[in-house]
């Protein structure tokens, strides 16, 4: 089943915990999927201290923190579709049959 995920930098040096929305991922089928959406897209900045998805996470609508739908709400963060994605992805290794 394909659902839409949400990427995010979870700050936690204080309470309340801070999550700032980074990345919608829409019509992936697992979390590892929206993952790898990310990584194919080409989308950096997923990381922290140079640590790739240091406190970042991901969460489907379902499960997300409040303050993430509102982030959503307000149309912050990227969106991306996974099906497209992979589609680019798989005609950029077709180039060499032309």
């Amino acid at each position: 089943m394909k659902k839409t995920y949400l990427i995010y930098h979870l700050i936690h040096v204080h309470t309340p915990y801070q999550y700032i929305l980074k990345v919608i991922v829409k019509n992936a089928t697992s979390e590892k999927e929206a993952k790898k959406a990310c990584e194919a897209a080409g989308i950096v900045g997923l990381s922290e201290f140079g640590i790739p998805w240091a406190n970042h996470h991901i969460t489907d609508l379902k499960n997300a923190d409040t303050s993430l739908l509102g982030q959503l709400k307000r149309k912050h963060g990227e969106t991306i579709d996974a099906e497209e994605v992979f589609a680019q992805i798989e005609n950029l290794r077709n180039l060499d049959n032309i």
